[in-house]
């Protein structure tokens, strides 16, 4: 195999390093700084040698992505041609879009060693066994049987698509990356939990236990965990939290095949401490999207609209295209709003077009007077007051500015809107905004942000050199009521 060596000029180390673990591994490599003289006329070399190359190892940094490196020239070139191209990190960087859906490994952070094996397997792919396989737990543990320590509730019947969501999930889980937590965050109602009970049920035969730990109050879970620990036979029931948890994280540590599941963690630095050593597997679910350094955020947005039409017509089957399409336009894709609706509509047997005309009516009245759909805890009008709630009792500002907020338009919104004229605001924003730090508004936005549980941060305004404060991911106008909606 003919591998090249695709890297920006100030990553010449790491080229030259993993060029020589490469041909110690027999393959053969062709490296500019080695192979190429002096007067020779690059863009026709890299020509021929991306032409001879079976694959080409990409080594990305930020100096790869560079506008005016000429690394931009080889990537495209390869995917081009559909050829075989092998991206790893060489440095903390964010690939563009165009490169994400590519498995990429991580060479940095991580001992010589285990770089050169990250290396190979990148390059050459995962080895086949060559002994037999153990069965799976070592009993009759084939797959869609659960471990015997078990606590997930039911899977959802109605459960509809995130197929590519639950591939990436189970991918970086088993990636042996440094980051084996996966904090999901996205707003109320975008089915994180859903996404985590199905993830657990799928995999559930690749776990000898499986535990799910309510979070969302952190002085409880302690209690979750210690029960626990009695269920895993580790301590006697009765046995006091501190000594539980302290056996519990001692047999987690030496043990692989075990997922934790923490469900609706609102602040990190309360589940930090909860949070256990060991080869097994942590999901966190949040509407809280700041989880850097304690995980990988994982943002998980609204349905696609195949996969709206897609649950409303297997909960509705006489619903035609058009009708599916009007209703999934509507309730933006949300999937507490999609199954919500689909539930009434099936209950009550009242036509699309009734239902979207109550909608444009009485949003407020209709999406709190709904069923939630299985899985689902409250109505979605519920779960956004409830969002309001707690981002009242954390930064009254931002609670205040969310609700002036959702009077405007879904646009992004000028912060000079409220920023120029204090004097009109009503405390606390109004000291908020005439605080003479910099970063006093910005931080109300960003409360917002998180506390809406948006997969994205508050953004600026296109074509306006002043930031805004606006959500990227609001809800679906015709939900906004003026007390309750951003």
């Amino acid at each position: 195999m003919r591998v090249f060596v695709s890297y920006a000029g100030p990553d010449r180390p790491w080229a030259e390093w993993a060029a020589q673990q490469l041909e110690h591994a027999g393959l053969t490599v062709e490296l500019d700084a080695w192979d190429w003289a002096t007067g020779d006329n690059f863009v026709l070399r890299m020509s021929d040698a991306l032409a001879r190359a079976d694959l080409v190892l990409a080594l990305l940094s930020p100096a790869y992505f560079a506008r005016d490196a000429f690394t931009a020239d080889e990537w495209t070139a390869v995917l081009a041609e559909r050829r075989r191209l092998v991206p790893v990190r060489v440095a903390e960087v964010t690939p563009p879009p165009v490169l994400r859906p590519l498995l990429i490994r991580d060479l940095f952070g991580r001992p010589a060693e285990q770089a050169r094996l990250a290396l190979l397997e990148a390059v050459s792919g995962p080895a086949r066994p060559t002994e037999a396989v153990p069965f799976p737990g070592g009993g009759p543990r084939v797959p869609g049987s659960l471990p015997s320590v078990w606590n997930v509730r039911r899977r959802n019947p109605a459960f509809t698509g995130r197929g590519p969501e639950l591939a990436r999930l189970r991918e970086r889980l088993c990636s042996g990356e440094r980051a084996l937590v996966q904090a999901l965050h996205g707003i109320g109602g975008v089915g994180k939990t859903e996404l985590a009970v199905e993830y657990a049920h799928l995999f559930g035969n690749e776990y000898d236990l499986v535990w799910w730990v309510p979070s969302e109050q952190p002085e409880l879970i302690g209690d979750h965990l210690a029960t626990l620990a009695a269920t895993a036979g580790l301590v006697q029931a009765g046995t006091p939290t501190p000594d539980s948890v302290e056996q519990l994280w001692a047999y987690l540590r030496g043990r692989p095949r075990w997922l934790l599941i923490f469900d609706n963690a609102e602040d990190r630095d309360d589940l930090i401490p909860w949070l256990p050593d060991g080869p097994g597997h942590l999901i966190v679910t949040s509407r809280n999207p700041g989880w850097a350094d304690v995980a990988q955020p994982v943002g998980l947005d609204v349905f696609t609209r195949d996969e709206s039409t897609t649950l409303l017509q297997a909960q509705l089957p006489g619903l035609d295209e058009e009708s599916a399409n009007r209703l999934a336009a509507a309730l933006g894709d949300l999937p507490l709003a999609i199954g919500q609706a689909a539930g009434l509509l099936a209950e009550t047997g009242i036509g699309a077009g009734l239902y979207l005309s109550e909608l444009e009516r009485h949003a407020a009245g209709l999406l709190r007077d709904g069923r939630p759909p299985a899985g689902y805890p409250v109505p979605l009008a519920a779960a956004i007051a409830l969002s309001a709630q707690r981002l009242a009792e954390v930064d009254a500002a931002a609670a205040q500015l969310l609700d002036m907020c959702a009077h405007l338009g879904p646009e992004p919104i000028p912060t000079d809107l409220f920023t120029d004229h204090p004097e009109l605001l009503a405390p606390p924003l109004a000291e908020v905004v005439s605080t003479p730090s910099p970063s006093a508004a910005p931080s109300a936005c960003s409360d917002v942000s998180g506390w809406s549980g948006s997969p994205r941060p508050a953004r600026c305004c296109t074509g306006s050199p002043r930031p805004c404060c606006a959500t990227s991911t609001p809800m679906p106008p015709r939900m906004a009521t003026p007390s309750s909606n951003c």
